[in-house]
């Protein structure tokens, strides 16, 4: 058989890096070579030895193919001369077809047989180890060059690493010596129903993740860029690999399903995104505070997205909105157009998981439900980390919830991808570390054949999700007051709890009771704070189908389904008890889907119900889900219209900063502003201005205490700004600098003054 250019090249770079190694071990004394190996110079050679397995491998399976036709062939003839058939697989003696198993569960889970575990080859396992030690002493000496110092984790690392290696070289030389290793790892790859070579890779991706987080460090700015997030990446890569299940078919989800996903994402994102500068008109402190971040994420200030940024919360989200400021520039629209997305991907996954879920009637209501939600869209216009928690949640508990259905190991892994993601973003995705494996007890519990058949899927979904979570988790652990910190703000327990028992007299059990009770009564019955006054979560019309939805779930409690959603409504309810302030609103941002899910399984069996008590209408359902759907959708506008017009939803401060930062963009770098706010209002106190007016130099012209600050003004073009406290002195200004050109910025609720502005340009005065 001739040799492909391919196999010659393969076979000299083997010859040469077993010639390299064999240098480097000088081997004194031989070792007895074993059966099938090939030896160069006297020593084993792994390369050459796994290229003349791998082509034994290759003639027997040839072989078992010519036999296969062979048969194949001697069966037609046999036929032809109308002789008896030897019976075949699938096949009783008899002749008749065996009968199929049936399948188990709503959707049709695919019968396809494990693969039988393989005995690793000694030379693979040698060469993988080898590679892997290699890569982690290199990388761990990489992270760390030009940093001063070092750490447990570097040390560590840097010892298994060379473990690693030496294991390999050894297993190289010595085939009997890795007996000890091949038997558990042949146990587990038939425990996890996956190859040998995967248990490899799931066992190599924990110490990259540390490799990865020891490459970040906890700084703004990481270590050593390139090996974090390559390290973090590959050890991502590995978990999903290790994870697969060998033989698995890729998942085929309908074509239709797929289009109308991305159908109602796109409406959802054209809901979200269009005038999404102007809508809302001001760009809040806390939104200007992140873009701050962001923006040091573009000028490289900071790089490390594995840490805390602003007010404690982790620095991913300004690094993803980092994005879209590097391109699109530095403006609120381009600040805000990362959660747009996040929240336009969030329908199109819970179209998905509702129409897997509860049918396509109630993913259609669902879906179109959360397009027009006024709370999802306002959050979706709003450069904050809360929009994120929602697509976190679906995704999590929808691909769970699949997998847990039809027995795929690739929803699994999809559902520990998103799960590692909890702890990135706000506060209240991180319920997700107690609420994934309480539902996954809750629903063994209902059915625990299937929670043993499960448990290798779990196992694998863990692994990807600590792939993803160790890095930000570890920080965490190490500053654990920044984890608490925001969670510490706003909780019941302590001061609060302490000052409610003494002024009204009642025990912390009551008072923790009521909470709850707020907490339940968010979704339907009381009015959100913060939010449009006397405003319920959910308009009539989708309140009424939520009621409905939750009374059927609970009915049908035997149902693993039901509890999906029920926990995920518990779980926020539970929050917002504990939180002060209940119902705040911009805390249910995360569960607004499972609302909506709620509210399109509340219309699918109300709608079913009635096609059955009165046939005629059985022909008009759909036409009834779009009535109700518009209904719900004309409620939901009104909400977000008079938020948004008739509404005071910023406040002075954020108003003023925006507006002075808006105009302050159109101006070069060479003006400078003399700002007279306080006792108001500082010129840094609003992070906004800073954020849409990078470029101007500013100074504060008078001091918190209300007196003048000694500043000396160096341009010959100034800007003058003049808050309500202080418009006495433009008379003053305007006489030292006479010739400019006055300006007058009102709020526009109640038409209230924001602020005076005088623009001096020298030139222009002459």
């Amino acid at each position: 058989m001739e040799l492909s250019p391919s196999i010659w090249l393969g076979v000299i770079a083997a010859v040469g890096l077993d010639w390299l190694l064999i240098r480097w071990l000088r081997r004194k004394r031989l070792t007895r070579a074993s059966p099938g190996e090939v030896r160069v110079l006297g020593q084993p050679s792994p390369a050459l030895t796994w290229l003349k397995q791998r082509q034994a491998a290759l003639n027997a399976r040839l072989a078992s193919l010519r036999l296969g036709q062979a048969d194949s062939g001697a069966r037609l003839r046999a036929e032809l001369r109308g002789a008896p058939l030897a019976p075949t697989a699938g096949t009783s003696p008899g002749g008749a077809p065996e009968p199929a198993r049936p399948s188990e569960g709503p959707i049709e889970v695919e019968s396809a047989a494990d693969p039988a575990p393989t005995q690793p080859l000694p030379a693979q396992v040698a060469a993988f180890l080898i590679v892997a030690g290699v890569l982690i002493v290199f990388g761990t000496q990489w992270a760390r060059w030009r940093t001063p110092g070092s750490s447990w984790s570097d040390i560590a690392l840097t010892l298994g690493g060379m473990a690693l290696f030496l294991l390999g070289v050894r297993l190289s030389s010595n085939e009997a010596a890795g007996r000890w290793l091949f038997r558990p790892l042949t146990w587990l790859g038939s425990r996890l129903r996956v190859s040998t070579s995967q248990v490899l890779c799931l066992a190599l991706s924990p110490l990259l993740t540390v490799l990865a987080t020891a490459a970040a460090g906890f700084a703004p700015e990481m270590r050593n860029p390139g090996v974090a997030i390559a390290a973090w990446a590959a050890a991502i890569g590995l978990a999903v690999y290790g994870g697969w299940r060998p033989g698995e078919k890729p998942l085929s989800i309908p074509r239709d399903a797929l289009a109308w996903a991305l159908a109602l994402s796109l409406v959802a994102l054209a809901v979200r995104a269009v005038a999404l500068g102007s809508l809302p008109d001001t760009l809040s402190g806390d939104e200007g505070a992140s873009g701050l971040d962001s923006a040091a994420f573009v000028r490289g200030a900071r790089d490390n997205p594995f840490v805390a940024s602003w007010q404690s919360w982790p620095a991913l989200h300004p690094a993803l909105n980092a994005v879209s400021v590097a391109l699109f520039g530095q403006s609120m629209a381009a600040l805000r157009l990362p959660s747009a997305v996040a929240g336009a991907l969030t329908v199109g996954v819970l179209y998905l998981a509702a129409r897997a879920m509860f049918g396509l009637r109630a993913a259609w209501v669902a879906a179109a439900y959360l397009i027009v939600s006024a709370l999802h869209v306002q959050w979706s216009r709003t450069a904050l980390n809360n929009i994120w928690d929602g697509l976190v949640y679906t995704l999590t508990l929808g691909a769970l919830w699949y997998g847990w259905q039809t027995g795929r190991r690739q929803m699994f892994l999809l559902a520990g991808l998103a799960w590692g993601f909890c702890l990135y973003f706000y506060a209240s995705a991180r319920a997700l570390v107690i609420l994934v494996p309480l539902v996954i007890a809750v629903i063994g519990w209902l059915d625990r054949p299937r929670l043993r058949r499960s448990l290798p899927d779990l196992v694998a979904m863990g692994a990807v999700a600590f792939a993803v979570v160790w890095p930000i988790a570890w920080f965490f652990l190490n500053y654990w007051e920044l984890f608490l910190g925001p969670m510490k703000l706003v909780s019941v327990l302590g001061p609060w709890l302490e000052f409610n028992v003494r002024q009204s007299g009642q025990p912390a059990w009551l008072i923790l009771l009521r909470q709850l009770g707020l907490g339940l009564q968010a979704y339907t019955f009381t009015p959100l704070i913060g939010w449009l006054p006397d405003t319920i979560l959910l308009t009539p019309a989708a309140a009424a189908l939520f009621l409905l939805g939750v009374a059927l779930l609970v009915s049908r409690r035997r149902e693993a389904r039901a509890w999906v959603p029920l926990l995920w409504l518990l779980t926020f309810s539970l929050v917002a008890a504990f939180s002060v302030n209940t119902p705040q609103h911009w805390r249910f941002i995360g569960v607004l889907p499972a609302c909506a899910l709620v509210v399109g399984f509340g219309a699918d069996q109300v709608l079913a119900l009635a096609g059955r008590l009165w046939r005629p209408l059985a022909r008009l359902a759909g036409p009834l889900a779009l009535a109700l759907t518009a209904v719900m959708g004309a409620a939901e506008a009104r909400v977000f219209w008079d938020y948004n017009f008739h509404f005071d939803n910023a406040g002075y401060g954020a108003a003023t900063a925006t507006r002075l930062g808006n105009y302050l963009r159109a101006k070069s770098g060479d003006w400078q502003v003399a700002y007279y706010g306080w006792p108001r209002l500082g010129w840094g106190s609003i992070p906004s201005l800073q954020y849409l007016a990078p470029h101007v130099t500013g100074y504060d012209m008078t001091l918190p205490d209300g007196s003048l600050n000694d500043v000396t003004l160096t341009s010959d073009r100034l800007v003058f700004v003049f808050l309500t406290a202080q418009v006495e002195r433009l008379d003053e200004v305007r006489a030292q600098y006479p010739g400019g050109r006055t300006l007058r910025e009102t709020w526009p609720y109640e038409d209230k003054l924001l602020y005076w502005l005088y623009e001096y340009d020298a030139a222009a005065a002459r």
